[in-house]
């Protein structure tokens, strides 16, 4: 029996931007790994809430965890954001106990200060998905396309 095969890639659609010198970039992860393409995710970049700078946050399908799509697709939008955009600085930020997520970050080159590092004031008190952590990449930082896998 013969299965046809497709190459693996995504593609991130649906750049949008806001008049300088706030940006609001906005894209869609659509994996290609099957004869139709589907969404498995989004990722964007937008003003940080409470601090300055520029944020990047991205989602994806529980099925589509572990497969490098979120690092090719931050790395896109990241790509976009110092290149483009001339972004001096992104920011990004998860739970403490999100791994996979902070795993995410390491590999596009990301650091954390843990003296950076807070109590997200949307969660509860006690709660496990309190406590965050805050890493950061300078453009000056960003190696391009050329993230850790």
């Amino acid at each position: 029996s013969s299965r046809r095969r497709h190459t693996r890639y995504i593609s991130v659609t649906g750049v949008q931007t806001c008049a300088l010198p706030i940006y609001n970039v906005s894209l869609s992860i659509l994996a290609h790994e099957e004869a139709t393409p589907r969404l498995v995710g989004g990722i964007g970049i937008h003003p940080a809430e409470d601090m300055d700078g520029h944020e990047l946050g991205y989602w994806l399908t529980p099925d589509a965890w572990g497969r490098g799509y979120a690092t090719e697709a931050a790395g896109t939008a990241l790509t976009y954001a110092f290149g483009t955009l001339k972004m001096p600085e992104i920011v990004s930020f998860t739970s403490v106990i999100n791994l996979r997520s902070r795993a995410v970050m390491e590999r596009l080159g990301m650091r954390r200060d843990p003296s950076d590092d807070f109590d997200h004031p949307s969660v509860r008190e006690g709660h496990p998905l309190r406590p965050h952590v805050l890493y950061r990449l300078k453009a000056s930082g960003y190696g391009g396309t050329a993230f850790k896998r």
